[in-house]
């Protein structure tokens, strides 16, 4: 698009579609996003913010540093309006300003241990977790190491090179 494309242009396109779309339910929820896969869930989270849901919401994006933290105020601005929707930022490589103004809550990847200690996890909590593979992938095992049965966990891959490189 960013070589064919120009303004004027006409382009065909349809509504959303797929099956990584949230449950109706209000039971409460956890969105875990790596890098860009924070698009996706970004969504869901404006959705219950519009909806003035009272849905529990636990937002966790993982992402290199402040300098590629996508959304990253409109997030916050989100959590701050409205009580039900907590954030966490997980920071694999912060940089020297991230550390003094201490803007992430985790240094390294999201795993288990850090999972259950800001997670109120109780049996109808819902997952949803969109990012690169290795994120994917660590989310996951720890998951099933936490015992999330599988119908309480949703997945999009947001990496389609990887997709192709595993064909």
């Amino acid at each position: 698009m960013h070589d064919q494309v120009e303004a004027g242009d006409v382009l065909e396109l349809s509504a959303p579609a797929g099956d990584f779309v949230l449950s109706n339910e209000e039971s409460p929820l956890v969105l875990l996003s790596g890098g860009i896969g924070v698009t996706p869930v970004m969504g869901m989270l404006e959705t219950i913010a519009e909806t003035d849901s009272n849905r529990p919401v636990v937002f966790i994006h993982a992402t290199q540093n402040s300098s590629a933290h996508a959304m990253k105020d409109r997030i916050e601005e989100l959590a701050s309006k409205h009580p039900n929707i907590s954030s966490y930022v997980c920071y694999d490589s912060p940089s020297a300003e991230d550390r003094a103004l201490q803007n992430f809550d985790k240094e390294g990847f999201v795993n288990l241990k850090w999972l259950q200690s800001i997670v109120p996890h109780d049996s109808t909590t819902e997952f949803y977790c969109c990012g690169p593979a290795p994120f994917m992938n660590a989310v996951d095992r720890a998951l099933t190491d936490w015992g999330i049965p599988n119908e309480q966990t949703h997945y999009e891959l947001f990496n389609p090179v990887s997709i192709l490189q595993e064909a």
